[in-house]
């Protein structure tokens, strides 16, 4: 493992401060995030909490009350039983409930130290292996070394001076704010109740989320207004931490919450004040953070000398033509890293921007985009080893299953539990929209039965089953939304392939129609046993996303929901299913590599699954291009859609994870899809469905040593190319060997 965390796959360097937001370096503990800037002169931490959203527990049930759902719903099958999409159209817009509230940033920590002259040497930098940025500067005024890090409990900040500084420490939000009393600096935080879509009003109502923020520096300090002012001779040791009264999505948000801010902030202090204490403190924040990062790692390609450069000019190179394999290392481990650092045991899951958002009114209000982004977020949990980091959206999906089965009820009159395109804290299962949105985005009932895939896939790969229930609620409303179609097959109508649109006979787009591959796929896999038709080839050649032949309104499309069963799924296979699977590879090729950057990462699990070596590891070379208009990412290695999404952050990990093993066909496949260009490398700590832990490295494209460790006794099938070795495992037992 040791030689696979090395320097060039598991830290960040950087020559400069951040300038920009996405410049800024990430911390997390699954729950209360920071984005760290390294400034010289003032220093920024940008602050988030994850319950920490817009509106209530009644934001659930969305502005638009639909009364006639039922009627509607049917008079929309009628208009496309007739061939009348616009008709079907309109009356899908009556079904829309409102929007999903917001992912609200929380506050900003500043630092101010005098700096008469710009240093003469700056360096900054993340390491992952610890979770701890750190920079250091140096001039005429001697050298300041910095570094932070985020415990259980707070965020601990260490600044060491060469000589004595006056140092000025503040707090703010972009919310309305109330100071409290110290000792150091407390401030209470209100979040809106309502960030409405479409327009720039937001609200600040009864009921909404309250946060408190507070801070406490070791040392000398006065107050000074609402600043801190700190005369440090030699460090400053700064403690600060963040709580929330959100409690669950029905139950309304209430405090108090002070004595618990104390209470974190109490126990962090008293032991930073023992002999020792900062040390201690920080390893045993680094022993629980290594717990989970340890587990598992990459190396691409051989040794690389690239470990100390700037990893802002590490992108310009790569993108340029030089090879650096070991970069695709590095930001697979990121989206490791993202994950571990926004998704943890008790916490809301990650969003769009997992922990992270320095805006009120954030891209897509930085939700739970339910139609691809939050179900891409979780694919690295189980095959990187982070089955715990899952959890947080097993536990959501428990409670949106309460909230879709009373939208199921009352807004089709139908039994099971629905989502749609769009949900929150308060697990929003309305169709998204006010009455005049299109619907190829926010009409998709299907959520539901592709999330709990997740509860599925954390049985298989763990032997837990305690979310497995899940399924039973999404398959009833699956099979109550089923209608008989004329060839006796049953089919979903009305139905859309999510964001994307055909031409109708009119000429003109729509996102509405009869049966959609991604509906029809996804069916099947939780009711295997009706008459539910799978894929088909199109007259075209390619995979067909609709129930007929049809005319793309936009040919290279971002989404490719009708690819659903290739990945995450398996219904089709090079294998198995070897015309299916030619056509999905038409399908991307006609899609194009140019597209956002969570798209880009699919594709790269999709051409693995495929086991297109070549077009997977171009759609890596494009997703690690520097950031502009397009795709690639940003200085701080975050996905660009653009603007910053961090599905395609943790979408790459799982591509990446799926070109180095497979195990979704009762086999360990090993480097099933490997490129020339990594034909040296190694992994260890990677998961097979089963509860099999795999390392393996490999030469010239040849494992050399391979060892499997199962959490019980079983016989499992390793394959390499068309070579299987038949090997028995002992529960804990490691089993080394050499592929035939």
């Amino acid at each position: 493992m040791a030689e696979m965390m090395a320097d060039a796959c598991t830290t960040l360097r950087y020559r400069t401060p951040a300038a920009e937001w996405t410049d800024a370096l990430p911390l997390g503990n699954g729950r209360f995030g920071a984005m760290c800037f390294g400034g010289v002169g003032e220093d920024r931490f940008q602050l988030n909490e994850n319950t920490c959203w817009s509106g209530t527990p009644d934001s659930a049930y969305g502005k638009r009350r639909v009364t006639d759902g039922p009627r509607l719903l049917e008079a929309a099958r009628a208009a496309l039983d007739r061939g009348d999409v616009r008709a079907a159209e309109e009356c899908l817009r009556g079904l829309q409930g409102g929007n999903s509230q917001a992912f609200q940033p929380l506050a900003d920590l500043w630092i101010t130290q005098p700096v008469d002259e710009a240093p003469t040497v700056y360096q900054r930098h993340l390491d992952m292996r610890s979770a701890v940025a750190s920079h250091t500067f140096s001039g005429p005024g001697g050298r300041v070394s910095q570094e932070a890090w985020i415990g259980p409990q707070a965020l601990v900040i260490r600044r060491r001076l060469q000589n004595p500084s006056r140092l000025r420490v503040r707090l703010t939000s972009p919310h309305p704010t109330a100071s409290v009393g110290g000792p150091g600096l407390i401030m209470t935080v209100r979040m809106p109740s309502d960030v409405p879509a479409g327009s720039d009003q937001v609200a600040y109502g009864p009921g909404s989320v309250t946060a408190m923020v507070g801070l406490r520096v070791l040392g000398a300090e006065q107050v000074d207004g609402d600043e801190l002012v700190v005369d440090a001779r030699d460090e400053m040791v700064l403690v600060l931490a963040a709580v929330t009264d959100y409690v669950d999505p029905f139950t309304p948000p209430h405090g108090p919450i002070a004595e618990q801010l104390r209470a974190r902030l109490d126990d962090v202090t008293a032991v930073l004040r023992q002999k020792d204490g900062y040390t201690t403190l920080r390893a045993a924040h680094e022993r629980e953070h290594r717990r989970l990062f340890a587990r598992s790692g990459v190396r691409l390609g051989p040794p690389e000398a690239v470990a100390r450069l700037d990893t802002a000019d590490r992108l310009r190179a790569h993108a340029a033509g030089d090879p650096d394999p070991a970069l695709a290392a590095l930001q697979f481990q990121y989206g490791r890293y993202l994950l571990i650092a926004s998704s943890r045991p008790g916490g809301l899951p990650a969003g769009l921007q997992g922990l992270w958002n320095d805006m009120v009114r954030p891209p897509w209000n930085a939700n739970y985009t339910t139609n691809i982004n939050l179900e891409m977020n979780y694919w690295p949990a189980l095959v990187t080893n982070l089955a715990e980091c899952h959890r947080p959206l097993l536990d959501w999906l428990t409670h949106a299953s309460v909230r879709g089965e009373e939208t199921a009820r009352t807004l089709y009159g139908l039994p099971g539990w629905t989502l749609h395109h769009n949900s929150d804290a308060w697990c929003f299962a309305q169709p998204a929209g006010v009455g005049q949105d299109e619907a190829r985005w926010s009409f998709w009932p299907l959520a539901a039965a592709w999330l709990v895939r997740h509860a599925r896939e954390h049985h298989d790969y763990t032997g837990d089953a305690s979310y497995l229930p899940l399924l039973d609620g999404a398959a009833e409303f699956c099979r109550a939304w089923l209608r008989e179609m004329p060839d006796g097959t049953l089919g979903t109508s009305p139905s859309t392939s999510p964001e994307n649109e055909y031409l109708a006979p009119d000429g003109r787009p729509t996102g509405v129609g009869v049966s959609s591959t991604a509906d029809l796929v996804l069916i099947r896999a939780l009711l295997p046993d009706l008459p539910v038709p799978g894929e088909r080839v199109g007259a075209d050649g390619r995979l067909a996303e609709w129930s007929a032949d049809v005319t793309d309104a936009e040919p290279g499309h971002r989404h490719t929901s009708h690819l659903v069963g290739l990945f995450p799924g398996c219904s089709i296979d090079p294998d198995d299913t070897p015309d299916l699977a030619a056509a999905a590879r038409r399908t991307l090729d006609a899609r194009g590599l140019e597209s956002t950057g969570w798209a880009l990462a699919w594709r790269i699990a999709l051409r693995a699954r495929l086991r297109d070596a070549d077009d997977a590891f171009a759609a890596v070379q494009r997703f690690l291009r520097p950031a502009g208009t397009s795709a690639g990412v940003y200085q701080n290695l975050f996905c660009a859609h653009p603007p910053f999404q961090i599905d395609g952050n943790l979408g790459f990990t799982a591509g990446v994870a799926e070109m180095l093993l497979q195990s979704h066909r009762d086999e360990i496949h090993l480097l099933p899809c490997l490129p020339t260009e990594w034909t040296e490398g190694a992994f260890a700590g990677l998961r097979a469905r089963g509860g099999v832990t795999v390392d393996a490295t490999w030469s010239k494209g040849v494992p050399t040593e391979v060892c499997l460790v199962s959490d019980r006794d079983q016989a499992v099938s390793v394959r390499f190319g068309e070579r299987r070795t038949e090997v028995k495992l002992r529960a804990g037992t490691p089993h080394r060997f050499q592929p035939d």
